[in-house]
């Protein structure tokens, strides 16, 4: 081995895109449930970041979260 951690952590959030197909809905619901703040993202960055745990917590009140 080259001394490199193949043990890299996982990402805890999903862009847009991602959070689109995880939710089975497209992009643009997504945004919208950004902005009205259904859906938080994290604070103060260019791009939409929506961690994992707020997607889990979404699905789960809608009742499609095991």
């Amino acid at each position: 081995m080259n001394g490199f951690n193949h043990n890299l952590p996982e990402c805890q959030t999903l862009d847009v895109k991602s959070s689109a197909i995880e939710l089975g809905v497209c992009e643009e619901t997504v945004r919208r449930l950004v902005r009205r703040k259904v859906l938080p993202k994290l604070p103060g960055l260019r791009r939409i970041l929506i961690p994992k745990a707020e997607l889990q917590r979404y699905l789960a009140a809608q009742g499609k979260f095991q």
